[in-house]
């Protein structure tokens, strides 16, 4: 044992400090959370569960309304995000989870406004429709991150196509 702690007292020292601070990196790794993934609680599993229902909605109403006006199938969702948006605030959030909620919450308002903005684009302006069907995708787009980001592992791999790409 001497000769593994060290025959004088500096080595000994040495060797006491490298077994301490080694003893404190194993204490930390097993207290500390190695993962920041968040847990699939009850907040989590609800709002995916809502996520998934208000997606397939809009899935629903983007099928049936094929080969009609961009815009009427805008003014057909909006409600359906409002609602969505309102279910998901309706859920109280983990205090862990709050930046993410809140991302969630602006990317489907934005979508909202978005979406709205479509409806009342002039039909004659042809680009006008093209150019605000592409901020629809955009803003789309941002709630799929933030629903990746609060973890919502079933509503992740439903994606939220809302436009086409043609504007008509």
């Amino acid at each position: 044992m001497v000769r593994l702690a060290g025959t004088d007292r500096r080595t000994r020292l040495i060797t006491g400090g490298t077994m301490l601070a080694l003893l404190v990196a194993v204490l930390a790794f097993v207290a500390l959370d190695a993962d920041d993934e968040i847990p699939r609680d009850d907040y989590t599993v609800m709002t995916d569960s809502r996520c998934v229902n208000a997606k397939r909605e809009i899935a629903t109403a983007t099928a049936q309304a094929a080969g009609q006006d961009v815009r009427a199938l805008a003014a057909r969702l909006v409600p359906m995000i409002v609602a969505w948006r309102s279910d998901f605030r309706a859920e109280p959030v983990p205090n862990d989870r709050l930046e993410e909620a809140q991302r969630l919450d602006a990317a489907l308002r934005n979508v909202e406004i978005e979406l709205a903005a479509l409806a009342r684009t002039d039909p004659d302006a042809r680009s006008r429709v093209v150019a605000q069907a592409g901020r629809v995708d955009r803003a789309a787009t941002s709630v799929e991150a933030a629903v990746a980001d609060l973890n919502l592992e079933s509503c992740e791999r439903l994606l939220l196509g809302i436009t086409r790409r043609d504007g008509g």
